[in-house]
């Protein structure tokens, strides 16, 4: 396992060394610079320094409407200093920018000598008046603050106008995807990007989507309306934005348990006058993650790890572990007029997912990094109501979901807003599914077996539409089907 996750990160280490320009969808800081009188000031040195950026500031300078924009920046709390020979440096402090934003800050310098300055502290503005974008940005606080499933689906029930195809109820739909609904639009106008490259996968129109930690999001972007160039759907466009490390070592560890003993039973009179015997429950549900980042070099090489493992036992409705010997029929409805002398049927299911990110700065104009995310899951029992849990379920090694992409280099720091910062990505995301074993179901006469053995396989990164001032190209890597 350890020798393929290498694998795939070396794929996309050595695809980048010939692709094209590329930048990441990541937030700006922009805006226009004039003096006291009004009038534009080109050359103005802008700096935006903070703790989440590797190389600490990243600099540009105002072209000749005074104009600049200072991009790919990692969401955090930055400080944007104005600097230019005969007047007082202005200064801009305790600016949060959120993922996926562009901020607006702009700067009038007064004449001066060049050791005065001038500290301006504020709110940061709330409102991107750059883009038509609405959207809904969750900061690591609040993921960490509410109970959720951790997983994209049931985080995007926190957003206004986002629907589920099936709703996540105490971790329920823990590991088995429910797709997104806004506006109408359904799982194939759903897109799911990493540093805004996408993820998808190519199964179901681009409605399957990769199983990533939770614990490697900084913060979630989740998209309902607008759009830039590179918006493709109406649907909901999501951003998850990656930890990156840092220069101080930082990690942590996460238990969730939901025993079968805290759940309630609707199993009701109307129901069973119905003819339903057992209703879906989760018999046992834990998960733990454990995650690390720092450095390995402070200001050089960063480093951020983690690891999930997750088990889920799900009973299945109307679906009987019978008594060994007696025939399924007789012995379904030996235990259907007997409720609680038999064993529900269970689906049981395993996930453990590893990822790994570097970033390294190679030289003050140049930065590397490097993001491999990998989901391992095993479906024991995959089943419907009224199946044989013995003869009719499905053993299913699906899907192995492994999403990585490598970035770098980027032009030099004090590049100008009109000439934007260059980057070279690859990212992929492959899927595979195991031929599923499923022997002849037997079943009651007139009950029909749901159990189904499919086998398919995917992969996903397509290269979506670009905007003005950037370059995406995205290649993927694939793998047959394990047999």
């Amino acid at each position: 396992m350890i020798r393929k996750f290498l694998l795939a990160g070396f794929a996309a280490a050595a695809c980048v060394l010939w692709l094209p320009a590329a930048a990441q969808a990541q937030s700006a800081i922009a805006g226009v610079v004039k003096d006291t009188s009004g009038a534009v000031l080109p050359g103005v040195t802008v700096e935006a320094a903070s703790d989440v950026l590797i190389e600490k500031t990243r600099s540009v300078i105002t072209d000749g409407e005074g104009a600049y924009r200072i991009v790919d920046l990692r969401p955090g709390t930055y400080s944007v200093s104005f600097i230019l020979p005969g007047f007082q440096t202005f200064k801009r402090e305790g600016l949060d920018l959120p993922a996926n934003f562009t901020a607006t800050i702009n700067a009038d310098m007064k004449v001066g000598a060049l050791e005065e300055s001038v500290t301006v502290s504020g709110a940061s503005p709330v409102v991107d008046v750059s883009s038509n974008v609405k959207s809904q940005v969750i900061n690591r606080e609040v993921l960490d603050a509410v109970p959720t499933a951790k997983t994209i689906q049931s985080l995007g029930q926190l957003v206004v106008g986002v629907n589920l195809s099936s709703p996540d109820v105490g971790g329920s739909r823990a590991m088995q995807q429910t797709y997104f609904a806004v506006h109408g639009v359904g799982a194939s106008g759903t897109m799911v990007t990493v540093d805004g490259l996408i993820t998808n996968g190519t199964m179901g129109d681009g409605a399957v989507q990769a199983y990533h930690n939770e614990a490697m999001i900084q913060e979630a972007v989740y998209q309902t309306a607008g759009g830039a160039a590179e918006t493709i759907t109406g649907g909901l466009n999501m951003n998850l934005v990656p930890k990156d490390g840092g220069n101080r070592f930082a990690g942590g560890f996460k238990f969730a348990k939901s025993p079968s003993s805290w759940q309630g039973n609707n199993l009701t009179d109307g129901l069973r006058a119905l003819g339903v015997t057992g209703v879906d429950r989760i018999s046992n549900f834990y998960e733990w993650n454990v995650e690390q980042g720092g450095p390995i070099a402070k200001d050089k090489l960063w480093f951020y790890g983690a690891f999930r493992k997750a088990r889920y036992d799900k009973p299945i409705a109307n679906t009987f572990v019978t008594p060994a010997g007696v025939p399924f029929p007789q012995g379904y409805q030996t235990c259907a007029a007997n409720p609680g002398t038999c064993e529900q049927g269970v689906s049981d299911e395993k996930m453990d997912n590893p990822i790994l990110r570097l970033t390294w700065q190679v030289s003050p104009r140049n930065k590397f990094a490097i993001f491999n995310d990998r989901a391992m899951r095993l479906r024991g029992h995959a089943m419907g109501a009224l199946t044989d849990p013995t003869t009719a379920s499905v053993k299913w090694n699906t899907p192995t979901f492994a999403t990585g992409s490598a970035s770098g280099p980027r032009r030099s720091r004090r590049d100008s807003w009109s000439r934007g910062a260059s980057r070279s990505t690859v990212s992929g995301t492959t899927t595979s599914t195991s031929p599923a074993s499923s022997p002849s179901a037997v079943r009651p006469p007139g009950m029909p077996t749901s159990a189904r053995a499919t086998t398919a396989w995917a992969t996903s990164g397509t290269p979506r539409a670009s905007s003005w001032a950037t370059t995406r190209t995205a290649t993927t890597w694939a793998r047959p089907p394990r047999t």
